[in-house]
């Protein structure tokens, strides 16, 4: 599992238990991710990006 996948997992756990300051600091660590470039230097997004509201949805519905 790799550094971002790792995070969103923190994130989904801690809304599914319903702790929002963990869910708020996973938060952060993925915008930190986000923000920051890749290795090659662009500032791709990783390809999770384009999931990640619907991820959430879907924990908080559980």
């Amino acid at each position: 599992m790799d550094h971002f996948q790792h995070r969103l997992e923190l994130l989904k756990r801690a809304i599914r238990e319903g702790n929002r300051p963990a869910a708020s600091a996973r938060a952060v660590d993925l915008a930190d991710i986000f923000a920051a470039s890749s290795d090659d230097g662009s500032s791709t997004p990783p390809p999770a990006l384009p999931h990640l509201p619907a991820t959430l949805i879907e924990e908080r519905k559980q």
